[in-house]
């Protein structure tokens, strides 16, 4: 197998805001367990230096700081944590003088019930937590802990974000609206943008569908965010690496719909003009519903040895489908993905699993005319 190239050439969604963190994925205080407890009450502490607590983040597109708390038990003995709601873990942010401007638990909504969390040794808790608080150009602290009385399991990181020259985005072009604004679809989601002089010349010749690149300006208010000018990107020929925020498994509107027409039509025309990559994911979305009659439809056509009869009886066979799912799980956690196109018309999407980062799979595509398929055994 290929070794997978590092070094990011293209994002899916470009960041708009620079992050700047100091302190970031270091361990914090140890943090006292209890064998069991009451509202949150220890009433047993295991020693304190028996489970580390630590925090790492990520800078989305839309200026959300992803935090990720990690708590691990370093110990020999089991630790418990006892809650009297369903947030476990909290957090507060502290600007340059080191005071609180927002604390979590007092603006998120948790449920009422009492939950456990159970740590046995070398088992890790991770939560991701979102943080859409901060203000551009300021420094903070943020401190996360356990949501308990006593607040174990500490640890901070310093955080600042400051504002990049442009905003630019990478989406896809879903199309008009009126006149004056289009839709685009970005991380999953639709958001409607007015376009400016420049930009309304562009959109005459887009093609719904198209993967654009382009630049805004943000709106003040009620007012919509601004495309000053687009750039169209050939993404059939798209070569490098991939980073989504979401699994590979969500699709967006657009892909969706060629899935639904593929399904429907049965016929492998409505992938032409799709890029490779995409491609990839349509297959897999498709072969983690297990709609097998419609994923012969990805091969080329007179590539497979067996029918399709032959081939949807094999794939609902009691191992595959064990297999496929176990697969899929998997998949689902995949974020970084790299595509090689060759000169010959093939191409190959390579990736690696979380728990087998020596291991790089490598799923490959074939061009015909201007629409990739599947190689027969795609995936080596």
């Amino acid at each position: 197998m290929n070794k997978l190239k590092r070094g990011f050439k293209f994002f899916i969604a470009g960041a708009v805001l620079t992050l700047i963190a100091t302190g970031c994925g270091a361990a914090a205080d140890g943090a006292a367990g209890t064998v069991s407890g009451d509202q949150g009450q220890p009433r047993e502490e295991v020693a304190v230096e028996t489970v580390a607590a630590d925090v790492s983040i990520n800078l989305l597109e839309d200026g959300t700081v992803q935090a990720v708390y990690r708590l691990e038990n370093k110990g020999t003995d089991v630790v418990e944590y006892n809650f009297s709601n369903g947030m476990k873990v909290d957090y507060v942010v502290m600007d340059e003088t080191e005071e609180i401007v927002y604390q979590y638990s007092k603006d998120a909504f948790a449920t009422a019930a009492l939950e456990d969390l159970v740590l046995n040794p070398g088992e890790v808790f991770e939560e991701v937590l979102l943080i859409d608080v901060l203000e551009v150009g300021r420094d903070y602290t943020v401190e996360f802990f356990l949501n308990l009385q006593e607040k174990p399991g500490k640890a901070s990181i310093g955080i600042g974000l400051e504002q990049s020259a442009s905003n630019e985005r990478t989406g896809i072009f879903v199309g008009l609206i009126d006149g004056n604004s289009v839709e685009i679809e970005w991380n999953s989601e639709k958001e409607a943008y007015q376009l400016s002089d420049e930009a309304k010349e562009q959109v005459k010749g887009m093609e719904d569908g198209s993967l654009v690149s382009f630049i805004f300006t943000k709106g003040n208010g009620a007012e919509r965010n601004t495309i000053e000018r687009f750039e169209v990107i050939d993404s059939s020929d798209h070569e490098g690496s991939i980073i989504l925020e979401k699994s590979v498994l969500e699709l967006g509107d657009p892909l969706v719909k060629k899935a639904e027409e593929l399904r429907e039509n049965r016929n492998a025309s409505v992938l032409e003009g799709v890029s490779a990559f995409d491609v990839f994911r349509l297959y897999m979305y498709v072969q983690a519903g297990e709609d097998f009659g419609t994923l012969y439809q990805f091969y080329p056509t007179g590539s497979m040895d067996v029918s399709e009869e032959q081939y949807v009886k094999e794939g609902r066979h009691d191992v595959n489908t064990e297999n496929t799912r176990a697969f899929m799980k998997k998949l689902n956690e995949v974020r970084e993905f790299e595509v090689e196109v060759k000169e010959n018309g093939e191409a190959q999407v390579n990736f690696r699993f979380a728990d087998d980062e020596e291991t790089i799979y490598s799923f490959g595509l074939v061009k015909e005319a201007n629409t990739w398929f599947v190689r027969p055994l795609p995936l080596q």
